[in-house]
């Protein structure tokens, strides 16, 4: 069915707009199945223009909205639009009834069906940038995570389809179809979407409402909800004041705030002191600095349960990570004054091209740490909220279950027990004394394919501030880089020439009668050793590797003369790649140049 969509997609998109075949696809599957619910459905009725304007009419009240963002004037005038219209109201039609079920069986196929024909017209839209689904397997995580819950009123905060809270609400209602949901979003077209989707699934007590959680809602009292679910709008985050009469941050002392955590400062604000929220958000809304101040105050009052970090690519067209926060006002006594933090990012498959799914694995995992709240060593750790990061308040997942990890692992030592570290010269690296000198200033565009490119290095002389010994590189020295979205490194090669680093490297001098250098070098390489590295880095766009973190870093602990033969043939070994490597070069170099003077040498 889902190539069958693609092509009725593909095939009226040559006469409307995408926008516009979105909303008339909408259109032709909410009156395709109130028709069937209400007054049986023939699909091969040939319908005009003004028929299906009328066929319309017999849908819910937010939907005939849709028609009007429609052009009528090229469906009624293009025959071919007409007959691929009348082939979607036969397609949606046919796949609704194809089996043949008792009328209870019947009514509750059409409205499986109708769900699948939904999520695929939501899924093309959303390939095509205009609308963002919720990933269906994190829909599923949130209910299973909240199977033991029992709210009396949901709210779907950004809603969009009303999606995720439709799906809590068919968990908790089963047949109990008077549970209040709530829904809101900002945008008027989503908002008649979730109302159309709440009337097709029966949903009797519910209000859907246009709302920007942005502004201040300037309500002392607001409503109040026992479950809330909320899946904030991504790509679009973005500093704003912080209103002094907001009364969801007023106790805050920020000047300004970014809108993700509005978002969230507005869920718990209308979270019911025993209320429980699972908000979707990325990854900078655990670490930014200048929210530090409000994950204080949520850890003051106790109200964070869970984080969970989830695989990447679970939304089309992006590869921004996504976190699962876990809020909960009222935690079970076992859970208070602690945070669970779970990793179950590696846990994926590809469900289409450009978008991953959390693997039944990854379901299981997070279950089953945040249901028993236990351990696992590697996917989650229990962290007292006293022992959080008292620099960054992190909330970041990988951080703690690393952390965790090494202490089943007694076997290792601090980086600062085994090594001297020393950031480099913070100094601008061009001044007076730069172009002329005889010694290097190495920056992070002279460390490439794991070497130091000294041609592209600028030169100083005794008289820039960084021409002192203790920034100067010496032979097994390791470089990395302090400052950029993406860790750099070297070891100094024998005999390196003059050279000093500049602030955006760091030195790792290993204390040769305690470690190897070498062996350091390929375990900060491996991906254990680049998993403890990221969780060190602080920043966002632009990652710190600060001195004081590296100098904490736990390492694993070897017997030294075994590290020292080991780091010995390390070392003769990486001499000897380069050594071929560089010879393969010029060959390579050489021949070009031969057989180029073959073809363009003057006669």
């Amino acid at each position: 069915m889902k190539k069958r969509v693609e092509w009725i997609w593909n095939q009226l998109e040559k006469k409307l707009t995408a926008e516009q075949v979105f909303y008339l696809l909408l259109m032709l599957l909410f009156s395709s199945y109130f028709e069937h619910k209400l007054i049986g459905h023939n699909p091969d009725v040939n319908l005009s223009e003004g028929d299906l304007r009328s066929l319309f009419k017999q849908v819910h009240p937010a939907a005939r909205r849709f028609a009007e963002r429609v052009d009528w004037n090229t469906i009624d005038c293009d025959l071919e639009v007409q007959v691929t219209i009348q082939e979607v109201r036969r397609t949606f039609s046919y796949f609704m009834l194809e089996q043949n079920n008792t009328c209870a069986e019947e009514q509750q196929l059409i409205i499986e069906k109708f769900d699948i024909l939904l999520s695929l017209i939501l899924e093309l839209a959303g390939n095509m940038g205009l609308f963002v689904a919720t990933p269906s397997s994190t829909v599923h995580l949130i209910t299973k995570l909240l199977r033991e819950s029992k709210p009396n009123a949901i709210a779907d905060f950004c809603s969009g389809s009303a999606a995720v809270g439709l799906k809590l609400w068919k968990h908790y209602s089963k047949n109990d179809s008077e549970r209040f949901l709530y829904c809101t979003d900002i945008d008027p077209i989503l908002c008649d979407i979730a109302t159309v989707n709440l009337c097709a699934h029966g949903v009797q007590a519910y209000k859907v409402e246009k709302r920007d959680l942005l502004a201040n809602p300037q309500k002392v009292h607001p409503r109040l909800f026992d479950l809330l679910v909320m899946d904030i709008p991504r790509g679009r985050n973005k500093s704003l004041p912080n209103y002094e009469n907001d009364p969801r941050i007023s106790d805050i002392k920020i000047s300004n705030i970014y809108s993700d955590w509005i978002f969230i400062q507005d869920a718990l604000y209308h979270l019911s002191n025993h209320g429980q929220a699972m908000i979707l958000a990325t990854t900078s809304t655990l670490i930014r600095a200048n929210e530090k101040p409000l994950r204080e105050e949520i850890i003051l009052k106790d109200w964070l349960e869970a984080v969970i970090t989830l695989p990447p690519n679970l939304y089309s067209n992006t590869r921004t990570g996504t976190e699962l926060l876990i809020f909960n006002k009222k935690k079970r006594a076992e859970r208070q004054g602690k945070i669970l933090f779970i990793d179950i990012s590696k846990y994926y498959y590809r469900q289409q091209r450009n978008a991953y799914a959390i693997s039944e694995e990854g379901l299981q995992y997070a279950c089953e740490s945040f249901l028993n709240y236990r351990d696992i060593v590697g996917i989650s750790a229990i962290q007292e909220t006293s022992m959080l990061s008292p620099n960054t308040c992190s909330f970041k997942p990988l951080q703690y279950i690393q952390q965790r990890s090494e202490l089943h692992d007694p076997q290792s030592v601090r980086l600062e027990d085994i090594s001297k570290i020393v950031r480099g010269a913070q100094v601008a690296s061009v001044n007076d004394s730069t172009g002329n000198g005889d010694a290097y200033f190495i920056n992070i565009k002279d460390i490439q394919d794991g070497r130091i490119i000294y041609e592209t290095a600028e030169r100083i002389d005794p008289a820039h501030p960084a021409y002192r010994e203790k920034f100067r590189i010496c032979e097994d020295d390791i470089l990395i880089t302090s400052k950029g979205t993406a860790i750099k490194m070297t070891i100094v090669e024998n005999d390196p020439p003059l050279a000093f680093i500049s602030g955006n490297i760091t030195i790792i001098r290993v204390d040769n009668c305690k470690y190897d250098p070498y062996v350091l070098f390929e375990y900060l390489n491996s991906e254990t050793g680049q998993v403890n590295l990221d969780r060190i880095q602080s920043g966002t766009t632009i990652k710190i590797l600060s001195n004081g973190n590296l100098k904490n870093l736990q390492i694993p602990s070897f017997e030294l003369l075994k590290m020292q033969e080991v780091g010995k043939q390390l070392k003769e070994n990486r001499n000897e790649f380069f050594r071929v490597w560089r010879e393969l070069i010029n060959n390579y170099q050489e021949k070009k140049k031969e057989l180029s003077e073959l073809i363009f040498k003057e006669e």
